[in-house]
């Protein structure tokens, strides 16, 4: 692992992790291959919203603004204490999910960021991670950021990217809000991969999400299910567990 300074951050720390492609025929594309990015930034929220503050939460739900950054405008954007979401169509809501070109993941416990920095998924196609505002030395509080070789188009595909990239870097599965916000984090700590999710990996992605969707949608009706009461056979379960190795290990060795 190389430290560097980047000149777009350069009051923050900034890792360069090498990367150890497992996979030469198909090298990383760089994020220096996409010139902008789509993105809406909030000026009005910055670092974090306190539970009391309802000024603050109103601010969080009308007042995104639609952009267009370059990928170090907007490293310097989450650095500077801008929260970021989807573009939108109207108020932070599901319903007016516009598109994303960004996919992000918190990680609040679990994988540390030394362990995510060592997953080959994110060596390979993962661009960086930035410390978050409750960050702190022994407890590891961080987000894992992808950029997106082309724009999510639909909410439905952005809950199943969701769900897919916390199984391929660490953690269950999240809010099925797709216009939900991020928060940035002023003077954060940044460790850089460098590189763009291409389409056809944000397929592979998409898909085990929906498979994970699936698995749990499925566990969670036989829990609403008062008559069986868990009298299930073992058969029933092999069809969506047989799908789920499947989707998990897709990509191979």
């Amino acid at each position: 692992m190389v430290s560097s300074q980047s000149a777009a951050v350069a009051s923050h720390q900034v890792v360069e992790v090498a990367s150890d492609t497992h996979n030469p025929a198909a090298p990383p594309i760089p994020v220096s291959s996409i010139a902008t990015l789509k993105v809406a930034i909030n000026y009005r929220v910055k670092n974090k919203i306190l539970p009391d503050d309802a000024a603050g939460r109103t601010r969080a739900r009308w007042t995104f603004k639609n952009r267009e950054l370059t990928p170090e405008g907007f490293i310097e954007q989450v650095s500077s204490g801008f929260a970021f979401c989807p573009w939108l169509s109207g108020s932070r809501h599901s319903s007016n999910f516009r598109c994303m070109q960004v996919l992000a993941l918190d990680v609040d416990s679990g994988p540390t960021i030394e362990g995510v920095l060592a997953n080959d998924f994110f060596q390979t196609f993962g661009w960086f991670i930035y410390t978050t505002f409750s960050h702190k030395p022994d407890a590891h509080r961080f987000r894992v950021v992808f950029l997106l070789a082309q724009p999510i188009d639909t909410a439905e595909r952005m809950r199943q990217a969701y769900a897919g990239i916390r199984l391929m870097v660490g953690g269950g599965l999240c809010s099925k809000d797709v216009s939900r916000m991020f928060y940035g984090s002023e003077n954060c700590e940044i460790y850089r991969a460098g590189h763009v999710l291409p389409v056809e990996q944000l397929e592979s992605v998409i898909e085990l999400g929906q498979t994970a969707i699936d698995c749990r949608e499925y566990v969670q009706h036989l829990r609403r299910d008062s008559n069986r009461k868990w009298r299930v056979h073992t058969s029933d379960f092999r069809p969506i567990e047989r799908k789920l190795v499947d989707a998990c290990y897709s990509d191979g060795e």
